[in-house]
């Protein structure tokens, strides 16, 4: 089979990457929809066996014995009856020459067809991985704004002592107390609708890995790699190796070899026959009857109804059918890269500004919380800044995650988030499908 060249990207990964990584070996091995394609792939390989008897010669032996009665009737000796105990055997074999190619196209199809099933596995790998990376990231990050929003609650809780505490003194008003504490119910209120983003992302990341993690016993995965410099280089490789192109692209090659098959009808054929016969009291002759026949048939089909010559113009239809696909798939392809190209490009230029903003938020509530202790700052400036910083650390941890998802997408569209995340293991991946791997690291 073909051999496909792999590119691990070399990854400098601490050891949060490494759950990822437990998490994605587990999927490969319980994953029903992987270990379906896995299974399709050891189906299909069984049609190259089917297709390759072709080659082989056929043998028949036949065993046949009963009884046999027979009833003449003729001019000269009248009716006359004959009851005998008979046999019938034969051995044959038979060998065909030639077939019009037919045999060869068709294993040369099969091949093909194994190996874009063992593509069509790679693909659902790398897509149930990213959907298994997807939800990974989900669950941790909202794992993180639980945290942050734990901290609002801390905040708001700690604004409303010192105001209790300053309405005590009859330094403030009541209805700064009810501002205050109106927030913090906000505050609590947010956190519970927090946990419950938290169990939904819970349970899909169950759905694909088919249990639950717990969030605070998971890390999050710090990817250190260089992607391709330029989105052109990514684009190169992404129509090289993209399991779904490859996949395409030997369904296109089967349609070829299905096409040239469908010619064989067109040609002669030709088989040779060797058969041992022995009979005995066969159609009411009484004695033995043995035999040795060796002979060449040749034969040539000349009219079909037209069957033939529509079987291939319909196989030529298919192989245009296959091209569009894989065209269709190829846009597709560059497509996804683009965007997530952009997303990932975008995204980092929007986190230098959220650190920007993050940084005077901070600065801004210190400076507010201080000034308010003093008189000099009013309740509504204090949770303004607040709600600024909070703001601030949400939208930075959600750009981080999508950043991180970004580049898994790229690597997926590229072929190699599987070799992304699991190194040297994910050779096992390919192996099991008879795809060689090259450790190319850059």
């Amino acid at each position: 089979m073909k051999k496909i060249i792999i590119f691990y990207i070399f990854l400098l990964i601490d050891s949060s990457a490494q759950d990822l990584q437990r998490t994605v070996e587990e999927l490969m091995k319980t994953n029903p929809i992987i270990l379906e394609r896995a299974k399709n792939y050891e189906s299909t390989q069984k049609d190259i066996d089917i297709a390759f008897a072709g080659y082989y010669p056929k043998i028949d032996l036949s065993l046949g014995g009963g009884f046999e009665q027979t009833k003449k009737n003729t001019i000269l000796r009248g009716e006359e009856s004959f009851d005998f105990a008979v046999y019938q055997n034969s051995l044959k074999y038979t060998q065909n020459i030639f077939e019009g190619f037919n045999t060869y196209h068709k294993v040369q199809g099969q091949e093909y067809r194994t190996i874009g099933a063992a593509y069509s596995y790679v693909e659902k790998v790398n897509t149930t991985t990213l959907d298994m990376a997807n939800t990974y990231l989900a669950l941790m990050k909202n794992q993180e704004l639980i945290q942050t929003a734990q901290r609002n609650i801390d905040i708001n809780t700690e604004i409303l002592r010192k105001v209790k505490r300053l309405y005590e003194a009859g330094l403030t008003t009541l209805s700064e107390v009810h501002k205050i504490e109106s927030s913090l119910a906000l505050a609590l209120s947010n956190y519970v609708v927090q946990e419950n983003t938290l169990l939904d992302a819970s349970y899909n990341l169950g759905r694909v890995l088919g249990r639950r993690l717990n969030p605070t016993e998971m890390s999050r995965p710090v990817i250190l790699t260089q992607l391709p410099k330029t989105r052109e280089d990514a684009t190169e490789m992404a129509l090289n190796y993209n399991p779904s192109l490859l996949a395409s692209e030997y369904n296109v090659k089967l349609a070829q070899a299905t096409k040239e098959e469908r010619t064989s009808p067109f040609y002669p054929k030709l088989d040779i026959e060797i058969a041992e016969l022995s009979n005995k009291n066969l159609s009411a002759i009484e004695g033995t009857d043995d035999r040795f026949r060796a002979m060449a048939y040749l034969s040539y089909n000349l009219f079909n109804g037209f069957a033939d010559s529509a079987a291939l113009q319909k196989s030529k239809f298919t192989l245009y059918q296959e091209h569009e696909k894989k065209n269709t798939i190829k846009r597709q392809v560059v497509e996804s890269l683009n965007l997530a190209w952009n997303a990932y490009e975008k995204l980092q230029e929007q986190l230098v500004h959220l650190q920007t903003y993050k940084e005077y938020s901070k600065k801004t509530l210190n400076l507010y919380s201080k000034e308010f202790d003093l008189g000099r700052r009013s309740l509504l400036d204090l949770l303004a800044a607040q709600n600024d910083y909070i703001n601030s650390d949400v939208q930075i941890l959600s750009t981080e995650y999508s950043i991180l998802y970004a580049k898994y997408r790229v690597m997926d569209s590229m072929g190699i988030l599987v070799s992304s995340i699991l190194g040297k293991n994910a050779s096992k991946i390919y192996e099991s499908v008879s795809l060689k791997t090259q450790d190319l690291r850059k």
